[in-house]
């Protein structure tokens, strides 16, 4: 049975009396959301009103409507926002939610269809912890104060895994100097945080540098901790917005010579990410380190480093791929690499070609699946064998 119609002139009326409420209790229900949800969610409802052009919302409208955004080309990001829109607004007015069985089809259908067409924006492209590194050392070798600011923004960004959304909000009271001279950045709500519980993540020394530089440079004593900057390099009492903060990332990156048009707010998130996972991390370690809410998008945004860690790469080949499309030996690989050298040097059938085969073969054994090879492993083994060549030839 289809849901009631109801306008959304009604809904924004009922929605207007929660402005009567007291002031503590107005802000717990505008905080339920987080400031950009909020924003996608205005902005698709005003869409949708102007579709609608006066006519009742109902689920029959509703799946008309998303019908209508799939003729349109959008991505499938684009129905599922107006539906949580609605779902929200409607909660938010006492209604009863518009979204019965036809939207919930109609939904499924455009999803499934915008797979197979490929439709969306795709994967923002990832900026590495090794090319952020580089983007803020050329910030701050600028020597002026917004060069000292987006130094500070991109590494902070970049080793706490930032949303722009949340490097905008920063105070100055939300980044601290842990006793190994490391940092740690508080962050007071986020995304997937809507309650404010909070969460303290890790940033490097040289992180916490580019920090410390930048507000002694600043001078700023309290308020927001990243600020606006006018022409002429004058400080504004103004915090940088999300957009601001979004155009830091791709001015930096074009300066460092990163050129792609997928770079966006998300890519150092996604680019630490994919740091992680070359580096060995696993998908539950990169969600954590992340915030996802789930292992799905840590897992799709680092799906190609990933792949060079499995089962073929590292029991076949022996390599597992690092960032930069570089190999590098696994111990499993390099123990089985030994061997097969190992036995070239035993089929050569003389004397030191066995010896080697020997200390090799000595060495391979000695190694472990879990540990990195030991160099001064294998020097203990040549050094055994060059007593035991000593005896057998008298020293010659």
């Amino acid at each position: 049975m289809l849901s009631e119609g109801v306008r959304i002139k009604e809904w924004k009326q009922r929605i207007d009396a929660v402005r009567l409420v007291d002031p503590a209790a107005r802000r717990l229900i505008n905080g339920s959301v987080s400031e950009n949800t909020r924003r996608v969610y205005v902005s698709q409802l005003r869409k949708l009103n102007v579709w609608l052009k006066g006519r009742e919302l109902t689920d029959a409208s509703l799946a008309e409507y998303i019908g209508w955004l799939y003729d349109k080309g959008v991505a499938a990001a684009t129905p599922v926002q107006a539906v949580a829109a609605c779902r929200y607004v409607t909660r938010a007015a006492g209604a009863e939610d518009p979204c019965g069985t036809l939207t919930q089809q109609a939904l499924s259908g455009f999803r499934r269809d915008a797979r197979a067409q490929r439709r969306g924006r795709g994967q923002a492209f990832g900026i590495s912890a090794e090319q952020a590194a580089m983007m803020a050392a050329l910030a701050a070798d600028l020597s002026s104060l917004s060069g000292l600011r987006d130094a500070a923004v991109i590494a902070l960004m970049s080793d706490a895994m930032l949303r722009v959304s949340e490097a905008a909000a920063l105070g100055l009271g939300d980044v601290t100097q842990h006793p190994d001279g490391s940092g740690r950045v508080r962050v007071r709500k986020s995304k997937t945080d809507p309650t404010g519980e909070g969460r303290t993540l890790y940033i490097g020394p040289q992180a916490l540098q580019r920090y410390q530089d930048w507000l002694a440079a600043a001078g700023i004593q309290r308020g927001r901790a990243f600020r606006q900057i006018r022409k002429g390099g004058h400080l504004q009492a103004e915090g940088l917005t999300a957009a601001a903060v979004r155009g830091i990332i791709k001015h930096r990156a074009r300066t460092a010579g990163i050129e792609n048009k997928s770079i966006s707010g998300q890519s150092l998130r996604i680019g630490m990410a994919q740091t992680l996972a070359a580096a060995g991390a696993s998908v539950v370690e990169m969600q954590l380190a992340g915030r996802w809410k789930s292992p799905q998008m840590p897992a799709r945004y680092a799906s190609g480093e990933r792949a060079g860690r499995n089962a073929v790469a590292r029991l076949v080949h022996g390599t597992e791929c690092r960032s930069g499309n570089q190999a590098s030996k696994s111990p499993g690989g390099i123990r089985r690499h030994a061997m097969r050298v190992a036995e070239q040097f035993q089929a050569s059938g003389n004397r030191e070609g066995r010896l080697l085969a020997r200390a090799l073969r000595g060495w391979a054994e000695d190694m472990s699946d879990k540990g990195r090879p030991s160099a001064s492993g294998l020097l203990n083994r040549l050094s055994e064998l060059a007593e035991i060549w000593q005896s057998e030839t008298g020293g010659d």
